[in-house]
């Protein structure tokens, strides 16, 4: 485990991200759920790749990570570092975790 991640997980969820829209659908949360975690992900692949250095975006460069959720560096010549299936894989595990962690943030 390297020091950018923290204790709770690969993506550091405390459980007050992504916070619940007054008379919002479950299946509405769900979707904004599984597209912040794809955001996550793909924000973790960049940094693991360390893409911020080729970054077209100077903003990357400057904090020395990937800020997303532009992901220009994607567009260079930077390696993907997860497959298709790996990636929906993460994504599905960051959504459970996501929900964990919101289980035991006390209300």
């Amino acid at each position: 485990m390297t020091a950018r991640f923290k204790l709770e997980g690969p993506y550091g969820f405390s459980g007050a991200e992504n916070v619940a829209v007054k008379g919002e659908t479950r299946g509405a949360r769900q979707a904004r759920d599984t597209a912040f975690c794809a955001d996550a992900v793909a924000r973790a692949e960049m940094d693991f790749l360390r893409a911020h250095r080729t970054c077209p975006d100077g903003g990357c460069r400057r904090a020395r990570r990937c800020m997303g959720p532009a992901f220009s560096c994607r567009v260079t010549d930077n390696p993907r570092l997860l497959g298709f299936l790996e990636e929906g894989a993460a994504i599905d595990y960051a959504v459970a975790e996501l929900q964990r962690a919101r289980q035991r943030r006390p209300e």
